[in-house]
């Protein structure tokens, strides 16, 4: 029942969630897919009459060695196991080192209460590989695991988020957004006052709520704002 106002500093909303159309080709600017754990985001495009934007589909990882794409079907343990036969013999028994930390913290993965990890939060998901599995497969399997979802590296990645990756993309299933991620913000904006290309400059609050300032001088006034900053 509010009356809302954005002001975007780009030309598009979206943010981490914006898509990009070039030479035939569609790429995401950031996130890539849904887990289905995001259970308010879901519900939200729900609310606004885009669920019809979401789509599930078959976790596949990919990751390059001897010049070849190698595929890692996560939907079930044998085919995720089949799909770890681009590593060495040694480093698949490595693998198995993973398991009592999954199993100890399985339960502990919730989206709602992630403080729950803090036990595996206290290493780098670098460290962590190096320690429990070797150099081959932090290299093949967990670096790309890493850079495509937490968009770093493993060495400034914590452990506790391998820990809770491994357990999403086990769930068998995972949500893509036709169109791109990008077509989530749009349909989100559709029906909102939404300011482009129109950076905040300052924001004040006072006894009557809150002033908006923006480069240009213009200001104006509203009953509250929630402020989303460009991350590090």
């Amino acid at each position: 029942g509010h009356s809302v106002r954005v002001f975007e500093a780009e030309q598009t909303p979206g943010g981490r969630t914006r898509s990009l159309e070039r030479d035939g080709y569609r790429m995401d600017l950031g996130a890539i897919t849904l887990s289905p754990a995001y259970k308010h985001t879901i519900a939200l495009l729900t609310d606004a009459g885009a669920a019809d934007l979401l789509q599930t589909i078959t976790p596949i990882l990919g990751t390059v060695r001897g010049g070849a794409i190698r595929e890692i079907d996560l939907s079930g343990t044998l085919r995720t196991l089949k799909g770890f036969g681009f590593l060495s013999l040694r480093a698949r028994l490595a693998m198995l080192r993973l398991v009592p930390l999954l199993f100890s913290n399985w339960s502990r993965c919730d989206f709602e209460n992630m403080a729950q990890l803090a036990d595996v939060d206290l290493e780098t998901c670098e460290q962590l590989a190096l320690r429990k599995i070797g150099r081959e497969a932090l290299d093949y399997l967990v670096d790309p695991i890493i850079r495509v979802n937490m968009f770093n590296t493993p060495r400034v990645s914590s452990a506790a988020d391998l820990v809770w990756l491994l357990k999403i993309f086990a769930g068998g299933e995972i949500v893509q957004v036709r169109g791109g991620m990008g077509a989530m913000a749009q349909a989100l904006a559709a029906g909102i006052d939404v300011k482009t290309d129109c950076a905040v400059r300052e924001v004040e609050s006072d006894e009557r709520g809150v002033r908006v300032g923006r480069p240009a001088g213009e200001e104006g006034r509203f009953d509250g704002a929630i402020i989303a900053t460009p991350p590090p």
